[in-house]
């Protein structure tokens, strides 16, 4: 795998290249010593959102295990600084990840913990992409009623926002599952 420099967030949470495990060490105890301000004024939140990053470079990369080492030592941190938006963020994330990997059950249900956070924060068009996201899993398992559920509360959560919330991504998603279905004229009219 590619060598990523990341000496300076290596002292608080560990490296991310190569993991000694498909989980990584758990340097959770470390990260808790440097709260809420680690060495050379890092803030731990920011460390967070690292993590996150490099888990998309590694996940475009198609480098799935670190993409998960680092998704999760994102999760570790936010759970930890009790942040409920980035854990819910992280989450969906991963069950991205876990959908380019096969895993489909796993992708819906953090995609679906993601939502349920979401909704409780009432953040509506992270909600709707989290629901959107799942539906895109359940219609590849021809679980279609579950996804059409999930696009109609992802539509009603979007809607407000119009196009700063990508509402038409939901809709080409209900097209894709109207045209499985074999509804020509309900996948014309979600277009």
């Amino acid at each position: 795998g590619g060598e990523c420099r990341t000496d300076r967030l290596d002292h608080l949470v560990g490296p991310i290249a190569e993991p000694a495990s498909p989980r990584g060490p758990d340097r959770t105890g470390e990260i808790q010593e440097v709260l809420p301000e680690g060495p050379h004024g890092i803030l731990v939140s920011d460390v967070a959102v690292a993590w996150h990053q490099i888990g998309i470079v590694h996940e475009e990369a198609e480098q799935y295990e670190a993409a998960e080492h680092a998704y999760q030592a994102s999760l570790r941190i936010s759970v930890q600084l009790s942040n409920t938006s980035y854990q819910a963020r992280t989450l969906d994330q991963l069950g991205i990840l876990y959908g380019a990997m096969g895993r489909s059950e796993d992708a819906i249900r953090f995609h679906l913990q993601a939502a349920e956070m979401q909704a409780r924060l009432h953040d509506l068009a992270g909600e709707g992409g989290a629901r959107s996201n799942a539906a895109f899993q359940l219609i590849a398992l021809r679980r279609y009623d579950e996804a059409r559920r999930e696009l109609q509360r992802a539509i009603a959560c979007r809607e407000p926002f119009g196009h700063a919330a990508e509402l038409w991504k939901t809709f080409d998603i209900l097209s894709d599952l109207e045209r499985a279905v074999g509804d020509t004229a309900a996948a014309t009219i979600a277009r």
